[in-house]
């Protein structure tokens, strides 16, 4: 992704006294999406640093307190979002909804990436690709009840939270959406995949009906 790339190269060669903390910034900076955020948990950054839970938080709080990232963290359940204070600088920002904690944007960089995220940036991102059509359309669906960004970040945390589950036991992605998934704690992820193709037909099924119901009127 665009801002793991730059964002790499550029803490490669920072100069920094902690080691650990350098590591860690390595870590975040390769999680970067392009949207300028990352939300690695703490499990994570413990297994790709080789670092225990307590060295991987004292080099996290060495970053914040140095000013190198911002730290927001999520309520219980949720992600901790990670931003690097040079990105805010070139003007990309971001807060937390208290409704449901999720992420919002305001992205007025000029590095052309401040676009609304489409289907077929969530259908990259799910860890599981099957029923396109049926997930373009529950997709649409799920417009109407939230934004592409709370969806596309819920997508990518997801992913990361299945990542060494098999695929048989990962929801479709029409499941996830009309199971209005992106709301869901870290805890309650875990896959249905008994009903998943049930579901599919069912919803799809309704779906339909309800369009063509609209067209005969």
């Amino acid at each position: 992704m665009l801002y793991a790339e730059i964002l790499l190269r550029e803490v490669v060669q920072w100069q920094v006294e902690n080691a650990h903390a350098k590591l860690i910034m390595l870590l975040i900076a390769d999680h970067t999406d392009l949207y300028g955020i990352a939300y690695p948990t703490i499990p994570r950054l413990c297994k790709l640093s080789g670092l225990s839970r307590s060295s991987v938080i004292r080099a996290v709080n060495y970053c914040v307190k140095h000013n190198y990232l911002t730290k927001v963290a999520g309520k219980t359940g949720t992600a901790t979002i990670y931003q690097f204070n040079c990105l805010k600088e070139e003007g990309v920002s971001v807060t937390h909804q208290e409704k449901n904690n999720v992420t919002k944007l305001n992205n007025n960089t000029t590095w052309g990436v401040s676009e609304t995220p489409t289907f077929d940036d969530f259908w990259n991102t799910y860890p599981r690709k099957i029923a396109k059509g049926h997930a373009r359309l529950a997709f649409e669906r799920a417009l109407k009840k939230t934004d592409a960004v709370t969806i596309l970040t819920a997508a990518s945390k997801f992913a990361e939270n299945v990542e060494h589950k098999e695929k048989q036991y990962i929801p479709h992605p029409t499941t996830w959406l009309n199971g209005e998934r992106w709301d869901d704690e870290i805890d309650d992820v875990s896959g249905r995949s008994n009903t998943d193709r049930l579901d599919d037909i069912i919803n799809f099924d309704r779906y339909a009906f309800e369009k063509l119901s609209i067209y005969k009127k």
